[in-house]
């Protein structure tokens, strides 16, 4: 195979760009607070390294007297470095260095002052060098992972952290960094990866070993509980935190983790309590805020949990995810006016996507061929045991692999039975890409050549809204997962149905998505997802009505409990008001702690509502079919109505009274119950919905006839047709794409086409070895392209070939800067580069020569350029020792 055809036909893969690129952690994407105060621990210098004694090495005074002198200047340097002049610091370095250029203190104090200053790139090669000089020198080594570290290099960082940790296994602060890096890396690469588990349990480790040469810091044990809470160990978390606790009362980080710990025990009450505990020693702590408004949330004080959440917003404006939680908050509260929640969406789009700089966005080069198959990635965190996998069960299921290429990109690392079945079933590609960054799963999607992305999470828990911001994918949809809009210009569609968004509603939608009407239900319901074998099952078989023994109506509902809002417990106690002698039961989370359950019976006690006509259920996970048992008639809340909640009810033969707003969050039972074919059970204000209680409750023979029936009713409608439901979202994918590809955006991509074709007929004939009528070829590319990177190396390949040298290097210098313009991969810069380096040598041009194959050598690995480098380097062996 020829070098050109090597070159050319090379994938584009991620693998590099995710080693080097990995991000480093954030408050919003970390399960819990990462102690990252390293200039608090007693005894240890900043991130920097500082600057610890180092041996004087390689530099020779002249006389004694310039010796004296020499040592006086490096301890003004290290004095301007302590008090943190560092810009002095690196203006007298670098002077001194000009005549003393081999002195490595003085390097050593600029390479650390530039660190200090953020500037990585110009400390780099003065660290370097240091290290050269003496490499196993402990100081040197931190100050050079300190500087791959900032520049978010884990691996090359870890390196060196370790050389430290080896030279010195009594270094705590080399000990604590290496872990801290190496958590950090093993929370950023593929959840599933066992690389990823292996660095984590080093890090355990590393942290052990800090411990025990200070048994006093307080930052490791909170960090090992970070490692636990991202693993789901909460039990190994809680012991961590605890210990950090013991030894520091006060540390706000090990209290807010403490306080996850118990948020996932479903302990909301204990959880509050630590969270504010943080807020107490730290009020403007964002992470803290967010959290806490989250735990609010489940004792159904929804304002609560707006305002907290609307304080993280305005302290970090940067970070989506405090916008998601208050964007959800403002979702389910019934107290904000349509002008709030615009303005909140506005806020969210200036800060998340309006803010990115020109680099964050590429032309679409994806081929427009209307009719081929499609590349389509579904994006989530919630391809688990999760609502959500209710309604993408069939989707998935049944989906067109002939004619979509299905991609699932999960963002959790959250593995269950469901997972399983999603990436061995129905993925053509699986992708983890939890932990990553946005601008990684952009990447990685615009790697993957997605062509339709579509968003099934919206604002909701690990959703990667801030990577849909960057317009990865030509089509770009949003469904499912969020009732309402993303707030992205970037999201060019929103699937529902005609019920969801009537016409009207949709021209007056206040978000920037299209609208795009399904032929079918928004949705379609497989029970039992989790558990298929419970629909054969005797006892989740549809049962007698409980009014028929009980002699009262049962009303119910599961529905978490923010979606108490005061119009639905006003309107969830007139009913009761109605119906004598009927009582309300109510599962949800945190229901079976004392102060959140008084808490909700005091708002219906504030309604009238006595205590004995309240069944309080705590939820739980087995009971979820179960529970309808004791229901004669579920009850939608308002203005966020139930989604699973309806389809389970209605599975097991329980009637849904459901008010229908003017949003979408308030119109899903309305689709529902429509497409069921039970509009009478819908209701278009309160009195109405009183009214259809009472007529319900009021003839327990046709009740119970309802309840036999509605089992075999949702089966046989529109709501379970999964084929015809995929059926039409499938053509309204192709749909999307066809809009595209006739779009101006998609011009671009027909030119990119068009070059590719002509560049694919040049490197045919070049592999044929018709040099000539290649060069032609090339030649008329160029005409049309001046700066096309492919054809400008192209011809430099005909003109190396014969033998025109100097031709050859100006057309492949040009060929390397238009290759970075066009942000090729690194592999195809590579090769480039070591193509150049091939003609530099024929020119004689050796120093060139090796700086470009040595460039390129660190953009890829490759054996043909690494023997290209020792052979040149054997002609000038007095500069580079061969």
């Amino acid at each position: 195979m020829s070098v050109l055809h090597q070159f050319w036909s090379q994938p584009i893969a991620l693998a590099l760009f995710l080693k080097l690129q990995c991000s480093r952690l954030t408050p919003d994407k970390s399960p819990g607070i990462f102690s990252k105060k390293l200039g608090e621990l007693r005894e240890l210098s900043a991130m920097t390294g500082g600057l610890e004694k180092a041996p004087m090495k390689g530099f020779v005074p002249s006389t004694l007297s310039t010796e004296a002198q020499g040592m006086h200047l490096i301890t003004h340097l290290s004095n301007l470095y302590r008090e943190g002049l560092f810009e002095n610091t690196v203006a007298t370095a670098t002077c001194f260095l000009k005549d003393h250029p081999e002195h490595i203190e003085a390097t050593h104090i600029l390479g650390a002052a530039y660190l200090a200053l953020g500037q990585y790139s110009d400390a780099q090669p003065y660290l370097e060098k240091c290290i050269r000089s003496a490499p196993f020198n402990s100081v040197y080594r931190k100050n050079m992972g300190d500087c791959f570290y900032k520049q978010n290099n884990p691996i090359q960082a870890i390196e060196h952290y370790s050389v430290a940790c080896h030279v010195n296994s009594a270094d705590e602060q080399a000990f604590f960094k290496l872990a801290t890096c190496q958590s950090e890396y093993g929370q950023h690469i593929s959840a599933a990866s066992p690389e990823a588990d292996a660095m984590l349990q080093q890090a355990i480790s590393n942290y052990l070993h800090v411990l025990e040469l200070n048994k006093k810091n307080a930052f490791a044990w909170n960090n090992i509980a970070c490692i636990y809470l991202y693993k789901n160990k909460t039990d190994e978390a809680e012991i961590a935190t605890k210990n950090a606790l013991k030894i520091n009362p006060a540390m706000h980080e090990a209290l807010i983790n403490l306080s996850i710990v118990f948020f996932k025990r479903n302990k909301i009450t204990a959880a509050i309590e630590f969270t504010e505990r943080a807020l107490s020693f730290q009020p403007n702590t964002p992470n803290a805020l967010n959290n806490l408004s989250t735990f609010y949330g489940y004792t159904g004080d929804a304002y609560r949990a707006t305002e907290a959440s609307r304080r993280a917003v305005m302290l970090q404006p940067e970070i989506s995810a405090w916008h998601d939680t208050f964007l959800l908050n403002q979702l389910y509260s019934d107290v904000y006016t349509d002008q709030e929640r615009i303005a909140a969406y506005q806020t969210y789009q200036k800060a998340v996507e309006a803010a990115l700089p020109d680099s964050a966005f590429r032309p679409h080069l994806n081929s427009p061929e209307p009719d081929r198959r499609l590349k389509v990635a579904y994006v989530s965190g919630d391809f688990k045991k999760h609502s959500a996998s209710y309604f993408t069960e069939s989707l998935f299921a049944l989906h067109d692999h002939v004619n979509f290429e299905v991609f699932l990109y999960y963002n959790n690392n959250q593995v269950d039975t469901i997972t399983e079945r999603y990436q061995e079933k129905y993925a053509d590609s699986w992708r983890n890409i939890y932990g990553l960054t946005p601008e990684i799963i952009a990447e990685l999607a615009r790697d993957d050549g997605i062509d339709i992305m579509i968003d099934l999470a919206g604002h909701t828990k690990h959703n990667a809204l801030a990577a849909f911001a960057r317009k990865p994918a030509p089509v770009q949809a949003t469904w499912l997962g969020f009732p309402e809009t993303t707030g992205l210009r970037h999201m060019d569609y929103q699937l529902v149905d005609h019920i969801i968004e009537p016409e009207q509603h949709a021209k007056a939608k206040f978000g920037f998505e299209r609208i795009w009407h399904l032929s079918t239900p928004f949705c379609t319901y497989t029970p039992c997802v989790a558990n298929p074998e419970w629909q054969h099952m005797a006892a989740y078989q549809v049962s007698l009505l409980p009014a028929t023994k009980n002699g009262y109506i049962s009303f119910g509902s599961a529905c978490n409990i923010i979606r108490l809002t005061p119009t639905t417990i006003k309107m969830w106690s007139r009913v009761l008001h109605a119906i004598p002698k009927s009582i309300l039961i109510l599962e949800a989370v945190g229901l079976d702690e004392t102060d959140i359950a008084n808490t909700v019976i005091t708002r219906f006690a504030n309604e009238g509502i006595e205590r004995a006509r309240l069944r309080l259920c705590p939820r739980d996970g087995k009971a979820q079919y179960l529970l309808y048992h004791d229901f004669d008639i579920a009850l939608d809340p308002f203005p966020s109505n139930g989604g699973t909640t309806t389809f389970d009810a209605l599975w097991m033969g329980v009637p849904v009274i459901s008010r229908q707003g003017d949003r979408f969050a308030s119109r899903i039972g309305a689709s529902i119950l429509t497409h069921l074919g039970q509009k009478e059970w819908i209701a278009n204000n309160e009195d109405h919905f009183v009214d259809i209680a009472k007529c319900l409750a009021s003839d327990i023979a046709l009740l119970s006839v309802i309840r036999q029936g509605l089992r075999d009713k949702l089966a046989n409608s529109a709501l379970m047709d999964a084929p015809s439901f995929v059926q039409g979202f499938e053509h309204a994918l192709r749909k999307m794409w066809h809009a595209w590809c006739k779009s101006e955006q998609s011009n671009i991509a027909k030119e990119f086409a068009a070059q590719n074709e002509a560049l694919d007929l040049c490197a045919t004939l070049l592999e044929q070895g018709a040099l000539q009528e290649a060069a032609k070829g090339y030649q008329i590319l160029l005409e049309k392209w001046p700066s096309c990177s492919k054809a400008l190396y192209g011809l430099g390949m005909v003109l190396l070939l014969e033998d025109n040298s100097k031709a050859a290097q100006e057309l492949l210098q040009r060929a390397v800067f238009a290759s970075q313009m066009e942000c090729q991969p690194p592999a195809v810069q590579a090769q480039i580069l070591a193509v150049l380096g091939n003609a530099c040598a024929r020119l004689q041009l050796f120093e060139e020569a090796i700086m470009h194959l040595q460039y390129s050598l660190s953009l890829d690995d490759s054996a043909t350029t690494e023997m290209w480098l020792k052979e040149i380097m054997k002609q000038v062996p007095e500069k580079h020792g061969n």
